[in-house]
């Protein structure tokens, strides 16, 4: 495997996430604009659903470029699981139910370790990342979720001041 970025890439490399995230920051309040929540949920599930296979079927069509797991289209999961969150919370000014955050990790956790663990060399290591994308977004939206949740606990250790900052300027290091 050779990836070939070409000079544009070498300097632009480290921005691809950015350049994700604004393409989603683009059209999404467009949406939010159009559409009802409801409907906005039942995008956020239908383009969460589509996401793994389409990376998939992706991999299939190119093989193992690692270019393929930095399109939009290849990270989408992460921004609408978040965006799912959102909506739900707005609408009921209250935390996602403790099983939903529940089920989310589980899936996630499981997804992550069998595709490590057990089948990552029958799948090629495309494919894996592939499934370890929407693995993450599982996982981090159940994180999400259970810090905002009174059952968990989790708001007091994920808001300590140390976090915080860290939180607030690892973006920046990592630029």
């Amino acid at each position: 495997f050779v990836m070939k970025w070409g000079p544009i890439g070498r300097i632009t490399g480290v921005y691809w996430s950015l350049a994700v995230e604004e393409q989603f920051y683009l059209v999404w309040p467009f949406l939010v604009w159009l559409l009802s929540r409801k409907n906005l949920l039942s995008l956020c599930a239908v383009i969460f659903a589509i996401a793994t296979p389409l990376r998939l079927y992706l991999t299939h069509l190119y093989g193992d470029d690692l270019r393929l797991a930095l399109l939009t289209t290849s990270r989408i999961d992460g921004l609408v699981v978040g965006a799912a969150c959102a909506i739900y919370m707005y609408d009921r000014k209250k935390p996602i139910p403790a099983s939903w955050s529940v089920a989310a990790a589980s899936i996630g956790a499981a997804l992550f370790v069998y595709v490590n663990v057990f089948a990552g060399a029958a799948f090629g290591w495309m494919k894996g990342i592939s499934l370890d994308i929407t693995a993450f977004a599982l996982l981090s939206g159940a994180l999400l979720t259970a810090s905002l949740n009174p059952f968990f606990r989790l708001r007091h250790p994920l808001s300590a001041p140390w976090l915080r900052a860290v939180g607030k300027y690892s973006y920046g290091i990592y630029v």
